[in-house]
């Protein structure tokens, strides 16, 4: 044990936490998870206290590192992302007996308000912070759908796809790995049984030049489920298949030779087709599963003035959520329009 101690003390931080990547993380997480991790620590950690041995690493070495991300810019989900790897690591060090104790003992968790403010950035509620598209913007890509839909140029290839996104709330992996075969237009449900991973080539665990595609199972076991399909989502689907079929057994968002589609390949797409549309900032495609969620439970209003709304757990049953907290805290922007006139009845 001694001998381990003594050796670890001259590990790098770099050199020990790729090392705990390999041999405790890669079987852990899924593989687009792991080149996150892999890429955090390649682009940030490493590039500012990698070259410390573990021995030296102290709290004012990480508070350092998360200071200099903080005067980059950089954003807080990227900050916090790095102290949970490395706290992580360390806690797994402590277990290992190849350090006494962690230097994340002597640190309090950062505080988005705090690191936020101190960017100049404005400090709003988590569920304020929540990216939808408001009903001009929708109208606005519509319009464009409408009047391009059987333009062949590329920017408007299978754009019905993103209507169809918008009224199922899928996530794109699960869009790009969605088979013909999966939709049952009779009953209007799709199944979600797989995912579409665009990820870096690796041998034995080491990463080599290039990406490839891997299908597998969706994100968790509650992403396996049935999603309602309403009649703009079916219309959505003919117009898919109108333009590409290569029959039930490969992808209703296929490429021009019945192959599945790049995630990666699907974002660049949108951004275009939102710059078409008119819309000046465009927005990310999860954007379209927000703006889904947060209409269901916010609900629509009805031609008789009425609000027809969803409750959580079913919106989180849809999106594949294991909790109703995830749909809620994540997933629903504010609607503080709701709020005109409540009080009326409650005057002091």
């Amino acid at each position: 044990m001694e001998d381990d101690v003594r050796r670890n003390s001259f590990t790098t931080i770099r050199d020990g936490l790729s090392e705990w990547l390999r041999t405790v993380k890669y079987l852990n997480v899924q593989r687009i998870t792991y080149d996150q991790y892999e890429r955090t620590a390649n682009r940030y950690i490493n590039l500012i206290i990698g070259d410390i041995p573990i021995q030296e690493v102290t709290a004012v070495n990480i508070k350092r590192l998360l200071n200099r991300m903080n005067e980059k810019g950089l954003a807080f989900a990227t900050t916090e992302k790095v102290r949970l790897i490395l706290n992580e690591y360390f806690r797994y060090l402590v277990l290992k007996g190849d350090i006494k104790k962690s230097p994340f003992e002597m640190l309090q968790p950062v505080k988005r308000s705090a690191y936020e403010s101190s960017q100049g950035r404005e400090v709003q509620a988590r569920t304020d912070r929540v990216i939808v598209f408001t009903p001009e913007e929708i109208e606005m890509m519509r319009d464009t759908y409408y009047k391009h839909k059987d333009d062949k140029r590329s920017v408007y290839r299978q754009s019905a796809v993103y209507f169809l996104m918008l009224n199922t709330g899928l996530r794109r992996g699960e869009m790009c790995g969605l088979l013909n075969s999966d939709i049952d237009m009779r009953n209007r449900v799709l199944r979600v049984r797989r995912s579409v991973k665009y990820i870096k080539k690796r041998v034995n665990g080491k990463p080599v030049p290039g990406r490839e595609l891997r299908i597998g199972a969706p994100k968790t076991a509650h992403s396996i489920r049935c999603v309602p399909l309403n009649y703009v989502a079916l219309e959505m689907i003919k117009q898919l298949r109108k333009e590409f079929y290569f029959g039930a057994d490969k992808p209703l968002l296929c490429t021009k030779d019945g192959g599945f589609t790049i995630p990666d390949a699907l974002t660049m797409r949108f951004r275009q087709f939102q710059i078409e549309a008119g819309i000046a900032e465009p927005k990310p495609l999860h954007a379209l599963r927000h703006t889904f969620a947060t209409n269901l439970i916010n609900g629509v209003e009805q031609q008789d003035g009425h609000i027809e709304r969803l409750t959580v757990k079913q919106v989180a049953d849809i999106l594949g959520h294991k909790t109703t907290e995830i749909t809620e805290r994540f997933y629903v922007k504010r609607d503080n329009s709701r709020l005109k006139g409540l009080t009326d009845d409650f005057e002091l």
